[in-house]
């Protein structure tokens, strides 16, 4: 059985090092969004709307604790713009266990303060190109 947050690792590249994949260790949370967009596909004589899937479009939100050296980086990665590598295993590492990959970049980036919750990193990052659906080998 998974449980979310006990075997999930989230690891993507830094600025200079985009290919390198970093598990920054202060990950609480990251989402996998992916859609599809529809197009009709409908013609003449057919009795129901006919669609066929489009272009497709990901994204990924993540939460940290903060820290000065997660601010620092994320910081730094969000000022460069760089697209980098991303790696998202929901489930672990171990070999069979889920493994979602492919290039972002961040776009979103936010360090909400409130009076008596801890200080997170808010990131939210649009997935540029490809996304591979695989298992860890």
């Amino acid at each position: 059985m998974a449980i979310g947050g006990k075997n999930s690792v989230w690891k993507h590249g830094t600025v200079g090092a985009p290919t390198t994949l970093t598990d920054l260790a202060n990950t609480r949370e990251a989402s996998f969004d992916a859609e599809g967009e529809t197009v009709d596909a409908t013609v003449w004589g057919d009795g129901f709307r006919a669609h066929e899937q489009s272009f497709k479009n990901a994204t990924v939100s993540s939460q940290y604790k903060y820290t000065p050296a997660v601010f620092a980086a994320l910081g730094a990665l969000f000022s460069s713009g760089e697209e980098v590598d991303f790696e998202l295993s929901p489930d672990g590492e171990a070999t069979g266990d889920a493994l979602v990959s492919g290039k972002a970049f961040i776009t979103t980036f936010g360090s909400p303060v409130t009076l008596g919750d801890l200080v997170v990193q808010n990131i939210d990052w649009q997935v540029t190109g490809p996304v591979l659906f695989d298992v860890h080998s």
